[in-house]
């Protein structure tokens, strides 16, 4: 796994990038016909079409929901905040053929919409079990530059992470969402770290930016999983 701790500091805080995991509404089943209406329904044919089916779940199941970039099939995935949601810094797995460079970069562009060089990635000192953490030190400005293309995301219901934005570490421990095992890491010695400073050149841009309507933001109301670790996921709604 690979994680990026992206923070700024605002009146001598600082602000982590967090935001509420989700989970596919949908996944796959033994049932072939089943599967067969899913791939259609998760292969719109614009990403306008994809933000009305969003929406369209949305009304029907009265909670927020997204739809991720689509992969190399063009399939999306819907998601939706779940009451195993954890609240955290951005991270993913690392796919095959990357680096764990490589695949935070990634996640940064398909969860924030943004890239990154390189050498605004910092290895950290510290070590955690199966996870490479990279600091990612932005100034202020490029703090609300990067939340303009979050919003600008949000409307569109792009993104596997919800409510995503630069969060006090009051603001974190007062949240009803419990922090994942790599986030609680960071809240807790963050304070205690040495953190690099950023740099001062501008060089994030922002990826595959399209004009597009807004699409309304409903509520975020967890939905109730049954699903546990060790158990096969089911599909949280009907399709």
């Amino acid at each position: 796994m690979s994680a990026a701790i992206v923070y700024t500091f605002e009146n001598g805080k600082i602000k982590l990038l967090t935001g509420i995991e989700s989970y596919y509404c949908f996944e796959s089943s033994t049932d072939t016909t089943y599967n067969q209406k899913l791939t259609e329904f998760e292969t719109p044919s614009t990403p306008e079409e994809a933000a009305s089916r969003a929406t369209q779940l949305a009304n029907d199941y009265q909670t927020h929901i997204q739809y991720t970039p689509p992969d190399v099939n063009r399939r999306i995935h819907f998601c939706c905040v779940t009451d195993n949601s954890k609240l955290g810094i951005i991270k993913g797995g690392i796919e095959e053929n990357e680096d764990p460079l490589t695949a935070i970069r990634r996640e940064l562009m398909e969860e924030a919409g943004i890239l990154l060089p390189e050498h605004r990635f910092i290895p950290t000192s510290f070590y955690l079990p199966r996870t490479t953490c990279y600091w990612v030190p932005v100034q202020s400005h490029e703090a609300k530059w990067m939340m303009d293309r979050i919003t600008q995301r949000k409307e569109q219901l792009m993104g596997e992470i919800f409510d995503l934005k630069f969060r006090s570490l009051e603001e974190i421990r007062r949240s009803t969402f419990s922090l994942n095992s790599v986030s609680r890491y960071v809240c807790q010695h963050i304070s205690n770290l040495k953190l690099p400073s950023p740099p001062t050149e501008n060089d994030m841009y922002v990826s595959s930016p399209r004009h597009t309507e807004a699409y309304p933001s409903h509520t975020i109301r967890p939905v109730h999983d049954t699903w546990r670790w060790g158990h096969e996921r089911k599909s949280l709604f009907s399709f």
